[in-house]
């Protein structure tokens, strides 16, 4: 899981500049194949804080990293929360509107999220809410590794699977950038998910049939098949 880890956040950096996310706190003068600006960690009157596609670095106070640290050092927050926001900002739009060229209307619909590697996060987050260890091992969407609690679809773009009253009862995750791991995955089999008594959107597909009872119904092999149609 490591490996899949660093493989998710290598991809989040390749799909966000430091000069695009910077600039946005910063302003940068382009300055040959680096960027100069003040920098937001101490007083300065002449810009030393430089910055290119990958990393900042501080001549003056030797303030140096990633987007991620950068995240982190200027609103104060911690590294799941610099991923998570930058996530939110960038990681999952970019990522599937350049690859699947998905309208952000279509990912809000079908509530496309992402699962960040981040051990024990997660179970953390769903002991909080209340429930019981029990409970979170038998919903699937948590394995156990020891001591460890990592969330089953890690690394994952995430699809809700429901049923035919709209009702969420697995999910679908689809691997970013290459890897090892299978390409897609689904929620194991349960009361009340069985993969093959379950057929991806059909919910809306009958809202939609009803409302439109001369309009054929489309079947495809996959649900990102499925969420790439519904734009047309």
């Amino acid at each position: 899981m490591k490996n899949n880890a660093n493989n998710t956040l290598s991809n989040l950096k390749n799909l966000v500049s430091a000069v695009d996310l910077i600039g946005k706190y910063v302003k940068l003068t382009q300055r040959g194949n680096k960027n100069l600006g003040l920098c937001p960690f101490h007083k300065e009157k002449t810009p030393s804080f430089t910055v290119n596609d990958e990393f900042y670095y501080c001549f003056g106070c030797h303030a140096t990293g990633d987007i991620i640290k950068f995240t982190q050092e200027y609103h104060g927050i911690s590294f799941v929360e610099a991923v998570q926001k930058i996530s939110t900002d960038y990681g999952i739009k970019a990522y599937i509107t350049k690859n699947r060229k998905l309208k952000l209307e279509t990912i809000t619909d079908f509530e496309i999220g992402f699962s960040i590697p981040l051990k024990n996060q997660l179970y953390k987050y769903l002991m909080d809410l209340k429930y019981t260890k029990q409970e979170i091992l038998q919903s699937g969407i948590i394995r156990e590794h020891g001591t460890s609690h990592y969330d089953f679809f890690e690394g994952r773009v995430i699809v809700p699977i429901k049923d035919s009253q709209g009702r969420t009862i697995g999910f679908g995750g689809r691997i970013i950038g290459k890897s090892d791991a299978a390409k897609y995955i689904n929620s194991a089999e349960s009361d009340f998910f069985k993969k093959r008594e379950t057929l991806f959107n059909f919910a809306k597909a009958k809202q939609a049939k009803i409302k439109n009872k001369n309009e054929p119904i489309v079947m495809t092999e996959g649900y990102m098949d499925v969420i790439t149609m519904s734009q047309f």
